[in-house]
Parts: C-alpha cells; structure tokens; sequence
C-alpha cells in the first residue's frame, strides 16, 4: 500500500482523514451559515488515544516537502508507523471540531465529534490476515490465543446498524441537548481525549493554521 496520497504528497491518513474535511468543510462554511441552525459531525474515533506522543507530527504531513526526507510509497521515513498516524489522523478530528465550533460560535453553526464504536465490517479484512500469518509464525499458541481474542472481540462489535447511531444522535438532537465542540462516545456519552495533547488548549489553534497552510499550499487561496 502507498504512504501518501497521489499528486499532494499528503501522508494517507491524514490526508484522507482531516485535511480532505477541513477543506470540504472551509467549502461549505458559507452554505452552513446561510443554512443556520446547522451543525458539522466528524467521525473520529478512539483510536485517537494512539497518535504519536506529540500528539500531531507536522512534519510527517508531507515528508515530500523535506528535502532531507527519503520518503516514498514503497520506502516511508524510519520512524513512521501507521497506527500512530492513523490514531494522528483521528486526534486531528476532534481537534478540529473544538477549533471550529469556537470560530463559528454565534453563526448559528454547531460542532461535534465521536467515536462510533468498534464497527463490524470489513475496515480489518486486511489486518487480520497479516494477523494470522504472524501468529502462525510463533507457532500453535498464538494461533489459539489470536482466535479467543478475536472471538472475543466480535463479541463487542457493533453492527454497522447500530454503529450509526452516534452520529444520528448528533445530527438529529436539539443543539440544547449538546455540547458545542464536544467529544461524544457511544451512545451520546460525552468523553474528554484519552490522549494527553487531547486537552492541550492551544493545540487546536495550531492545528487549525497549519491545515490552512498545507491546504492553501495546494489548491491556492480559498
């Protein structure tokens, strides 16, 4: 699989992720205003708890732009791993969503973020096959012990029915019922960030900036 993403040079997670909804959402900001009472639900997750310790990488966003980085689809950097990218990309939602409900407080716009839950579909059908093939690696015990896990683990698993649910909560309930620029967990729960950056006051502002930047650095003044 490729690192980045084709002709921005945008590591995959967060450019799929956060800056592809940043600018579908700067876009739309006008239409949201004209259309107020409106509102902006991210989907993040709680993967988010997994970014790197820094919480957000901006050097890692586009490693191309580096010109000490070797960075490509087939060789990324040395320290990349994309789980920590991937829970980066998740951090960056929620970041996001809390920057932009202070920039459009009293627009009549309203922000959310949440975790839908762990999902059952096929988001793992890749994972879990490399899965299979390490545990085979380390013989008969981790075979036995990866099929309770995951027995275990689709246990608890939402149906992708059900797994909607948050975000329907947080489309559909009276803005009085909810937090502007909250974090919500399954269902309708209220959650802080399990990661140590999650609280950081003056990260959201940054994180806003620096997506402006990298946005307007390919498709110009927006």
């Amino acid at each position: 699989p490729t690192h980045h993403t084709p002709n921005t040079g945008f590591e995959s997670h967060i450019g799929v992720n956060h800056i592809a909804h940043v600018y579908l959402t700067k876009l739309l900001t006008q239409k949201l205003k004209e259309s107020a009472p409106s509102r902006v639900v991210a989907v993040s997750s709680s993967a988010e708890e997994f970014a790197f310790a820094e919480g957000i990488r901006f050097d890692q966003w586009q490693p191309t732009k580096t010109a000490s980085s070797s960075w490509s689809p087939s060789l990324p950097p040395p320290d990349y791993e994309d789980g920590l990218a991937y829970g980066q990309s998740k951090l960056a939602n929620l970041l996001f969503v809390r920057e932009l409900a202070k920039q459009l407080n009293g627009s009549g716009v309203t922000a959310y973020s949440c975790h839908p839950g762990v999902i059952q579909t096929e988001l793992f059908r890749y994972l879990e096959s490399k899965n299979e093939e390490d545990a085979k690696l380390s013989g008969t015990v981790s075979v036995w012990v990866l099929k309770l896990v995951g027995a275990f683990f689709n246990q608890a698993l939402f149906w992708p029915e059900d797994g909607a649910l948050t975000q329907l909560q947080l489309v559909t309930s009276p803005p009085e019922q909810l937090i502007n620029g909250a974090f919500y967990h399954p269902i309708g729960r209220v959650q802080n960030s399990s990661h140590p950056q999650g609280q950081n006051e003056t990260l959201p502002s940054i994180l806003w900036e620096e997506t402006e930047r990298v946005i307007q650095s390919v498709v110009g003044s927006f």
